[in-house]
């Protein structure tokens, strides 16, 4: 049986902003899952109505794994251990709570747990052992949810107010063509899930690699 893989918020934004992780994503063994709290960290971070479709279409339309009452529970637990161990302030904890999810429920699931988080995630996995696995990431650090969205919200506006829209367009295509790849390679690594294309799902992002693809 194949191993069930997750993959960190983290990966998934820098797969988005810069297609440096494309060739290991396709590479990885194992039937891929999404965790509820990676998609949430997500929609955190979506700029416009067409990222925010993309992702609730995601949420409907691929297995997603989410955290049980238990693992609510013990991220409590484990937030106090670290706190106690590390004297981090309130906010530095709540920064970690959503990690502490992702990794109790891979570790509910006996998942790998795919990251370009280092330091975050061999911190929590001190406290709970998970089948761990960290990537290189961007130098710079990245922000939560759509984190090249936000960074580049500023300058976009700016553009938009000196008519000079094109950079807008262009980001937004660099943008759709990664979404479009991520999600048929997610469609395609279910684990046997049967999908058809949805015509009207299609029409959410104009010139996607890939359409949205909808289960039976």
């Amino acid at each position: 049986m194949n191993d069930v893989v997750i993959f960190d918020t983290s990966v998934l934004v820098d797969e988005v902003r810069t297609g440096r992780h494309r060739t290991r994503i396709e590479s990885v063994d194992g039937v891929i899952r999404m965790s509820s709290v990676v998609l949430a960290e997500l929609l955190r971070g979506v700029v416009g109505p067409s990222e925010h479709k993309f992702l609730r279409s995601l949420a409907r339309n691929h297995p997603v794994l989410t955290p049980t009452r238990e693992n609510w529970l013990e991220s409590g637990e484990i937030l106090a251990k670290i706190r106690a161990d590390h004297g981090f302030e309130p906010h530095k904890l709540r920064d970690l709570h959503f990690d502490v999810l992702i990794a109790l429920t891979a570790w509910s699931h006996g998942a790998r747990l795919i990251t370009t988080n280092r330091a975050d995630f061999e911190l929590i996995h001190r406290y709970r052992r998970i089948k761990l696995e960290v990537w290189r990431g961007l130098a710079a650090p990245w922000l939560s949810g759509l984190g090249g969205c936000q960074r580049k919200a500023p300058l976009l506006a700016k553009n938009a107010r000196n008519g000079a829209p094109a950079g807008r367009r262009r980001y937004a295509t660099a943008i759709a063509s990664g979404f479009g790849w991520l999600l048929g390679l997610l469609c395609r690594r279910c684990g046997g899930v049967r999908f058809r294309v949805c015509p009207r799902a299609a029409c959410l992002w104009p010139g996607l690699v890939r359409p949205l693809l909808c289960r039976f």
